[in-house]
């Protein structure tokens, strides 16, 4: 049986990440498949708020959220809606042979869209964020860059923007609403849409490295996610739903129970829908790090004992991600 260390060990390891520079403020929690939790806090809100980190605090997910648009994806396969294989046209008027599976795994041939550069040449889009995953669908799945679906494995956030899009199309509604129902309400998750301050003045700010040196990022400035990149990456969630996002998860795929189902969870996980399967500090998991450049979140699943383990925090730089990973792997090296 898996023993956790001392909540206080993990206290250090975190304040010992905070006081080397990685960030301001960071948040660390361990669940395991009973509900047993560990957490730590460290830090501060803000550069120019000292308020303390508190567990229920809101993070951006960057990345970690498309695990998120799998799940509700997933659902729809389950109920009729959309087969995994099929080409995704024959359920929606969009312009490609790529299906469900390959636009969730990464092989649909599409562009990274990681970089302000794939942007040129993309049309202004409607501000209705249906429309405007609509009229990004069209105009990616034609861009120049992208390679006949099957032919290669190619990290890219706009296959996770076309899922939005099918998702949108399927549920005759919005992927945001879809994500909320099916996720944040059933699983009763404190979560959203943005920035974390631009719902709650109180939440923790982003920072950014800006000639040298850690900067706040004001959740209303102009530097604000497309909804066309919502699915791939816009979601912001409290520190303790995001642990018991953790929890939904290895409940399905353990003991076949709670929320979400089993046959779901199972899915995403085994085929690396919104998850990443590797072998991280000698166990077999599932993961993901996410990060729209202003907070940095790293979750992971430990198949072979049964445990999540989550790290948030409120930047993202060259020293923050390696440090935040490095401690990550010291706390799973000690389950």
């Amino acid at each position: 049986m898996v023993k956790l260390a001392t909540e206080s060990k993990y206290q250090s390891l975190l304040d010992e990440l905070v006081r080397g520079g990685a960030a301001p403020g960071a948040a660390l929690g361990i669940v395991t498949l009973t509900g047993e939790m560990v957490l730590a806090t460290s830090g501060v809100r803000s550069l120019i708020d000292d308020s303390p980190i508190r567990s229920g605090d809101h993070f951006h997910l960057g990345s970690c959220a498309k695990a998120i648009t799998a799940t509700v994806a997933a659902e729809l396969v389950e109920e009729g809606l959309i087969n995994w294989y099929e080409p995704i046209s024959s359920v929606c008027d969009l312009p490609t042979e790529a299906s469900l599976a390959q636009l969730l795994n990464h092989t649909a041939g599409l562009p990274p869209f990681e970089e302000e550069r794939e942007l040129i040449g993309m049309p202004e889009l409607p501000k209705d964020a249906v429309q405007n995953r609509r009229g990004f669908a069209e105009f990616v799945l034609g861009h120049r860059d992208s390679s006949p679906p099957g032919t290669a494995m190619r990290y890219s956030n706009a296959g996770y923007a076309v899922v939005g899009a099918v998702i949108d199309t399927l549920t005759n509604s919005s992927w945001e609403e879809a994500v909320r129902h099916r996720i944040f309400e059933r699983l009763d998750l404190a979560a959203g849409f943005g920035w974390p301050a631009g719902a709650r003045a109180s939440n923790p700010w982003g920072h950014q490295l800006i000639d040298g040196r850690l900067v706040p990022h004001p959740p209303d400035d102009s530097y604000q996610l497309e909804p066309w990149i919502a699915p791939a990456g816009d979601i912001h969630m409290s520190f303790m739903s995001f642990l018991r996002w953790q929890h939904a998860n290895l409940e399905a795929l353990s003991s076949g129970s709670g929320a979400l189902s089993p046959r779901v969870i199972r899915t995403v996980h085994e085929n690396g829908y919104g998850w990443g399967r590797q072998q991280f500090a000698g166990h077999n998991i599932s993961g993901h790090t996410g990060s729209a450049d202003t907070f940095f979140a790293a979750a992971i699943i430990l198949h072979d004992i049964g445990m999540g383990v989550v790290v948030t925090t409120n930047a993202t730089w060259e020293r923050c991600e390696p440090a935040t990973m490095e401690l990550l792997k010291e706390i799973v090296r000690d389950l």
